[in-house]
């Protein structure tokens, strides 16, 4: 897909006339400040998920 120089002005300046309206309304851009971890809240993606149970099938 091309999109034309003249669009992309066109979406830019939407953006920040938007980023400007939300900056009028007290908003704030992003996601703001990261909250700590530790070492076990980074180890938690990594831990194998329950075995489903065979009578139900589904996990406990």
């Amino acid at each position: 897909m091309k999109v034309s120089g003249d669009d992309q002005a066109e979406a830019r300046a939407a953006l920040e006339g938007l980023a400007v309206k939300l900056l009028q309304a007290g908003k704030r851009r992003g996601r703001g400040r990261d909250v700590g971890t530790d070492i076990d809240g980074l180890r938690a993606p990594a831990r194998p998920a329950p075995t489903p149970s065979p009578a139900t099938g589904t996990r406990p």
